[in-house]
């Protein structure tokens, strides 16, 4: 092949990309949708439907995206302060129907306590002032004790 029909070629793929990515979902401008669906992924200790609750999404709600609700769900989930990263993100749109997916981390929990070298009332007296249980979750503050 010649160069020019290499490019001709190169020319019409980057075209038709261009066409047919006009169908992609942007949130450029705000659109109202309602949600069909809200499910969580990322848990392992806690229950789905709680954290759901806690979020105010609620299926057939009527939402705006870019809108205040995803903003205002995603800050009550940080103010629980069991998660180590939140995301919600749209897993799919149909028409005006938004399918949500809730992604948390869940902080990682304590199993056990152990000292070696010390004492038995020195271990009580660090059990005390660092205050740790068996599968609490860890939070920076608990690490700086």
């Amino acid at each position: 092949m010649t160069k020019t029909k290499i490019y001709f070629i190169i020319i019409n793929l980057f075209i038709a990309n261009l066409l047919f990515s006009q169908n992609d979902i942007t949130f450029s401008t705000q659109k109202k949708y309602t949600i069909a669906e809200v499910t969580i992924e990322g848990i392992k200790y806690l229950q789905h439907a709680p954290i759901i609750k806690v979020t105010g999404l609620k299926v057939g709600d009527i939402i705006s995206i870019p809108g205040p609700e995803i903003t205002y769900a995603i800050e009550k989930l940080w103010e629980q302060g069991l998660f180590s990263d939140v995301k919600i993100l749209a897993s799919k749109i149909e028409n005006d129907n938004i399918y949500l997916v809730i992604k948390l981390l869940e902080r990682p929990r304590l199993n056990t306590v152990t000292f070696e070298g010390i004492k038995k009332s020195e271990k009580d007296d660090l059990n005390e002032l660092i205050d740790f249980k068996s599968q609490m979750q860890i939070t920076e503050n608990k690490k700086n004790i």
